[in-house]
């Protein structure tokens, strides 16, 4: 099995993502500090969770239309609106004209467009591959996704602060290249049938309320996806908070590197870009290993010993401002996160009935844009509260978590020898 063996559409849509990926993490990690700049660490704060909030509503309805009317034109409709509001984002940081409440609106637009696009685009690899497939590829892409964000990430952390109308038209022509390939490209991989939609029409809803609500009285999952939630957020509210804060107080660049009477100077935005690429960075080269030394070693130290270290350096991410500590505390949660997150992922595949997987998958797939919700949350609170207390709190979240996977742990184990009883 090998990269030309895959459809097409599966080898146009890996190469997009890096591409895409790339340029997108260019811009939009400094977007909070766009806005902050603009209205304030409050108001940001709110804008954030409400666009990822869009994206959770976009995201749900783009699935049923992508069920009901097939993959490519969801796709080409959604990728049409997000060109088109692009575009209007280089125009509103142009040089005719300068408006944050226009790049707001239409950054919105973009992110509803980029919802609505996601499970279609996830859909139609599945239509197209086999199980045996589907690890390579999301193998792939799991590579694939962390070298595009370690450069563009670094990238944008260089040259987002003076040329954001070159990055923003940039993104724009990568997204209109996309629009481009996925209408004379990529073909359509799920037609329904007439009648097929009769009874999507007919069942969907009831269906899928009684599905969710088996899901909900699940404890021990409910318990898990909360977890793992508060988990994902520490990184997302820790990174959200201190992107913002270090860009207000390294405005000037500070050196990090001399040599003689050469220095290597960074001001806040570029030291954060290297924090995000250099933490992609440690992800890609060290993962397989991790991986095979976590197998040798006691789940309950590797699990709770991670997330302990991972939260300390994560809430010392937030009080430091010395470029040479912050790199290595990034290294220190990237490596800590990588030790645990495997016990974690092996804990979701144990947990879903067969008949109701997707559904839980559906649900979980929420810890994610619930933990970037909650980490724009940080940039609110951590305008009223100093940095040695929100380090706090990050470490604080850590604590709370090793104790409810505790908890959780327990009642798998009550609920593993209650299956075999039952048997």
């Amino acid at each position: 099995m090998s990269f030309r063996s895959f459809h097409r559409n599966i080898k146009i849509r890996i190469y997009l993502m890096f591409i895409t990926t790339l340029v997108n993490t260019m811009v939009f990690p400094f977007m909070s500090i766009y806005f902050v700049e603009s209205f304030g660490g409050v108001i940001t704060g709110f804008i954030l969770s409400g666009e990822i909030l869009a994206s959770i509503i976009a995201s749900f309805y783009g699935g049923y239309l992508a069920d009901q009317l097939g993959r490519r034109k969801v796709m080409l409709v959604a990728e049409s609106i997000k060109v088109l509001a692009l575009f209007m984002i280089c125009i509103a940081n142009s040089s005719w004209l300068y408006s944050p409440m226009v790049t707001l609106i239409m950054m919105t637009i973009s992110t509803i467009g980029g919802g609505i696009a996601t499970p279609a685009a996830a859909a139609m690899i599945i239509d197209v591959s086999s199980s045996e497939e589907r690890k390579v590829i999301y193998s792939i892409q799991y590579w694939v996704f962390n070298a595009a964000i370690g450069i563009g990430g670094l990238v944008g952390g260089f040259l987002f602060s003076d040329f954001k109308f070159v990055l923003f038209l940039i993104v724009a022509l990568i997204s209109l290249l996309s629009l481009i390939i996925l209408f004379y490209l990529i073909t359509e991989t799920y037609k329904p049938t007439e009648q097929d939609k009769v009874k999507r029409k007919q069942s969907s809803i009831g269906k899928a309320i009684m599905n969710y609500r088996e899901v909900l009285k699940d404890s021990t999952f409910i318990l898990f996806t909360f977890t793992s939630l508060l988990v994902v957020s520490i990184e997302l509210q820790a990174m959200n908070y201190t992107g913002v804060r270090i860009a207000s107080e390294l405005k000037t660049p500070v050196p990090i590197f001399s040599l003689d009477e050469w220095s290597f100077k960074i001001d806040g935005i570029g030291l954060f870009g290297v924090m995000n690429t250099l933490n992609c960075v440690v992800v890609v080269m060290f993962g397989a290993i991790l991986g095979k030394w976590i197998q040798k070693q006691n789940e309950s130290i590797v699990l709770y010993g991670g997330i302990l270290i991972y939260a300390i350096s994560l809430g010392m991410i937030a009080i430091s401002d010395v470029p040479w500590v912050l790199l290595v505390l990034v290294i220190i949660a990237a490596l800590s996160e990588l030790s645990f997150w495997p016990i974690v992922q092996a804990y979701l595949a144990d947990l879903p009935p067969e008949k109701s997987r997707s559904s839980y998958m559906a649900v979980n797939s929420l810890v994610g844009r619930g933990g970037m919700m909650l980490g724009t949350f940080a940039i609110t609170i951590g305008t009223f509260i100093p940095p040695w207390g929100m380090g706090i709190l990050f470490v604080l979240t850590g604590m709370i978590s090793m104790f409810l996977f505790s908890t959780f742990k327990n009642k798998l184990l009550s609920r593993r020898q209650s299956i075999r009883n039952a048997r």
